[in-house]
């Protein structure tokens, strides 16, 4: 992920239509990733500090993931689960025009 993993920047949806949205469905986004949990734990902080609004109230997981002896370890930061794909999208969105990495991981 860019050093710079969040700008400052315009209004989003209302917050309660995506905090909301976490206690079903079985729908989580990847927000960030990199080789250290320290480093992701670090880039979610202050995305969550520069984005209260979007990612103030979401409850995350890093997982790490082991590629293989060529690619490495990496982790990866996870919230969810999300009501359905369409929350997912609209978070994601959201993120991504704040320059914060993020995808959708359907089940």
């Amino acid at each position: 992920p860019p050093a710079d993993a969040a700008v400052a920047a315009r209004p989003a949806e209302p917050p309660a239509a995506i905090a909301s949205a976490q206690t079903a469905g079985p729908v989580r986004v990847q927000l960030l990733a990199g080789r250290t949990e320290e480093m992701v734990r670090r880039e979610w902080a202050r995305a969550q500090a520069d984005n209260p609004d979007i990612f103030g109230r979401l409850r995350v997981d890093v997982v790490r993931i082991d590629l293989g002896p060529e690619r490495g370890s990496f982790y990866r930061l996870y919230t969810g689960p999300l009501a359905d794909v369409g929350s997912a999208d609209r978070l994601c969105r959201q993120a991504r025009e704040r320059r914060v990495e993020c995808f959708v991981v359907k089940p």
